[in-house]
């Protein structure tokens, strides 16, 4: 909505009320990719790679490592011949996963948080410390 004000020397002002959008706070986003990332637990099902060991030559000494072979992908499959889905509930008993135990868990055990360090090195590097 516009309204017309004036000022001292009594020539109109407009100044413009409407409210402008805003990003919303750092924790609001990230709990919107946790809905997201447990919505998508029902709908993509599981899978996996195979691995393959690579030997590589640097600087003059061979070395290898463990790769994962990009044709390899195959869905999981259970005893009848269906896919599985590994869904996420809201809540888990057991320190299961759980949507709305990530913040418990997440004050109450830093074993986790090593783990998932571990795990996001490997990720990026291939290695685990």
């Amino acid at each position: 909505m516009d309204y017309i004000l004036q000022n001292s020397i009594d020539h109109p002002v407009i100044t413009n009320t409407k409210k402008s959008w805003q990003v919303p706070d750092t924790l609001i986003i990230i709990f919107m990719v946790g809905v997201l990332a447990t919505l998508l637990t029902y709908l993509i099902p599981a899978g996996s790679f195979s691995q393959q060991t690579v030997s590589f030559i640097a600087d003059g000494v061979e070395k290898t490592r463990t790769v994962i072979d990009p044709a390899s992908f195959t869905y999981a499959i259970d005893a009848s011949g269906d896919k599985v889905y590994n869904t996420v509930g809201l809540f888990s008993a057991g320190g299961g996963i759980g949507l709305m135990n990530f913040m418990f868990e997440g004050l109450v055990s830093g074993s986790n948080f090593r783990l998932w360090l571990n795990c996001t090195h490997y990720a990026i590097t291939g290695t685990f410390r």
